[in-house]
């Protein structure tokens, strides 16, 4: 094996290990962090974990720039699970409409979130006070309100009006009650692939690259004592051949 040889095959070894950065992941969420990382320059893999769930692997090099883009860009949304009913028996008229609520705000989260351009929203909802048995308001003057934040990129195209009026058909408040404010994430709007503004250190990262280290560490240690056993070995044939050809002369 040349010198040439082996040193292309240690680099083909080290580019070929990519490092996981997403990890338990729908095969939609899977698709959509994909099809991000590839829009900026960043080849990725997707691949399905033991559990059925699936991970979003990059090469080391690109593992910060993805990392920062998938933040900036609010591609990973953290989950907010529904809260869950009180175990009694009988859940009081506050605990039902605290469960009511709370179930009702994330539903329009969720169809928020599915509008093109939303990076992520907020839903805030105080429904008025209803009688459990006619379903009318306890208080005719309260009409309830609500309070949406949505943070969005430059390809979001609705006015603030038309928000409104989706979350009072969701909620039943009146849009007049209703305050929203969306925030433009300024580095959403850039086309240019993210750079990393802080470096970020991952701990399997950084074990993975002491593995790494150690292997072509072992690897260019086996190569070295090769090539001086390959020395040797040369130098005492040519010796041998010399005192072969002198035995020789000597003979004769």
């Amino acid at each position: 094996m040349s010198v040439r040889r082996f040193l292309v095959l240690l680099l083909l070894v080290l580019a070929a290990c990519n490092e996981p950065i997403a990890h338990n992941l729908t095969e939609n969420q899977a698709n959509t962090i994909l099809s991000g990382l590839v829009k900026i320059g960043i080849k990725a893999e997707k691949s399905r974990q033991p559990d059925g769930n699936w991970s979003i692997a990059v090469t080391k090099t690109d593992v910060i720039r993805a990392i920062t883009y998938m933040n900036e860009s609010r591609l990973i949304r953290s989950h907010r699970p529904i809260p869950e009913k009180e175990s009694s028996l009988v859940a009081s008229r506050e605990d039902q409409r605290f469960y009511y609520e709370r179930s009702l705000s994330r539903e329009i989260e969720y169809t928020l979130t599915s509008i093109e351009g939303v990076l992520d929203a907020r839903v805030h909802l105080n429904l008025p006070a209803r009688d459990p048995l006619f379903g009318q308001k306890v208080d005719r003057a309260d009409s309830g309100s609500a309070s949406v934040l949505m943070v969005v990129n430059n390809k979001f195209a609705f006015e603030h009006s038309e928000l409104g009026k989706l979350v009072a058909g969701a909620s039943g408040i009146d849009p007049q009650h209703i305050s929203v404010l969306v925030n433009i994430e300024a580095s959403s709007t850039e086309e240019s692939p993210v750079q990393p503004s802080a470096p970020i250190i991952d701990m399997s990262s950084l074990q993975n690259w002491r593995i790494q280290l150690v292997l072509s560490l072992f690897i260019l240690g086996g190569f070295g004592l090769w090539l001086f056993t390959r020395s040797n070995r040369s130098s005492i044939n040519k010796l041998n051949s010399l005192k072969q050809q002198i035995a020789s002369e000597v003979s004769s």
